[in-house]
């Protein structure tokens, strides 16, 4: 006997150019919190009544400041909240909603597993990265620390999935994004946590990603973002493993992004499992049409072709080996980790990482 529990938005809605479609009828006490990208972009100044409600954020990963100070900032009544950006962007709004809800402070913040909300939340994603238009997470920094929030009070009501968004993404900022879509999704399948259905889904999310990621063009970005979306199902469904928590932590020490930090760490996640004989390694090798053994090499050489490993100076992660046991991380791998996760483990895990760092130099 199985028990699974699914939880996304009540609405996902793909559809390209969308703007319209909420920006022409969006309802009295709405507010716009946006990418500061979108600061003289013709998209909002084509809706002059809407420009008066735009909160601009600074991109990257948000922290307990400026959160404060973008709810400090609204002052009016609000019942509809827009998220137009990146995954940090979407997880601002969240959290600016549940502050705004409860009239309370960040720290103050209580997370539920409800779904009822007096402010609506609609997420329209412009990076085919975290899947956070349809997640129950929310990452911040406190203190220069990476915090998770979880709980499905944070799930938006509404996701639009719309690839135009995605039309100025530099190449490498693309890189970045997809690589972690593509974290999500094979993790999505290796964790202990994975069922029929999550597997389906990551195993159509990874195919995606590895059809088009090395070929842009206006069809990849359409199927890119829509693989983001897939893998954001995923970690819903089923979480990740050893690579998010562990990809957390470099982060936070190296102050990287967090789809470099996941990326990087992938086919040492998938060599790991390997040695490890988790057996969802066969489903993720045949998606990638190659053998088990293979298989972390191939990931690694189509990330790399990708550019996701350029300009990467090894050194600092040599510098932090000894810290990688924190036990702060690994809060909750015994639930998502196949095999127990101590630090035996992540010492192995480690230097699985900087033998493939290794390999960038050739």
């Amino acid at each position: 006997m199985f028990e699974y529990t699914f939880e996304q938005p009540q609405k996902i809605i793909f559809k390209e150019n969308s703007i319209e479609d909420f920006f022409s009828h969006t309802p009295q006490k709405s507010l716009l919190i946006a990418d500061s990208f979108f600061r003289e972009s013709s998209i909002i100044k084509s809706f002059p009544d809407f420009q008066n409600n735009v909160l601009f954020i600074t991109p990257g990963e948000p922290d307990v400041d400026s959160i404060t100070r973008i709810s400090q900032s609204i002052g009016r009544p609000v019942e509809h909240i827009y998220a137009m950006g990146g995954g940090s962007c979407i997880d601002t709004a969240k959290i600016i909603r549940l502050m705004l809800e409860q009239r309370c402070s960040l720290d103050k913040i209580t997370i539920t597993e409800s779904t009822e909300h007096a402010v609506t939340l609609t997420a329209v994603p412009t990076t085919p990265a975290t899947g956070s238009e349809v997640t129950k997470f929310a990452v911040y920094s406190k203190n220069m620390l990476k915090t998770t929030l979880i709980g499905s009070c944070l799930i938006p009501d509404t996701a639009y999935i719309d690839s135009s968004f995605t039309d100025q993404i530099p190449h490498h900022i693309l890189t970045i994004s997809v690589a972690d879509a593509l974290s999500h999704c094979t993790e999505a399948i290796l964790s202990k946590t994975a069922n029929d259905i999550s597997d389906t889904l990551a195993s159509k999310g990874i195919s995606i990603i590895s059809k088009y990621l090395l070929f842009p063009g206006e069809e990849s970005k359409k199927q890119l973002i829509k693989a983001s979306c897939i893998g954001g199902l995923c970690i819903n469904y089923a979480s990740v493993c050893e690579g998010h928590l562990m990809g957390h932590l470099i982060a936070s020490l190296l102050h990287l992004p967090h789809g470099k930090s996941v990326g990087i760490l992938l086919p040492a996640v998938i060599e790991y499992n390997r040695r490890y004989k988790n057996e969802k390694i066969k489903i993720i090798s045949k998606i990638f049409g190659t053998t088990e053994d293979k298989c972390p090499d191939m990931v690694f050489d189509m990330l790399k072709n990708a550019g996701l490993y350029d300009n990467l100076n090894t050194q600092p992660y040599k510098n932090i080996s000894d810290k990688i046991t924190e036990p702060l991380w690994y809060e909750g791998s015994s639930f998502i980790c196949s095999q127990p996760f101590e630090d035996a483990q992540k010492h192995e895990l480690y230097s699985i990482f900087l033998n493939y760092l290794e390999l960038i130099r050739v």
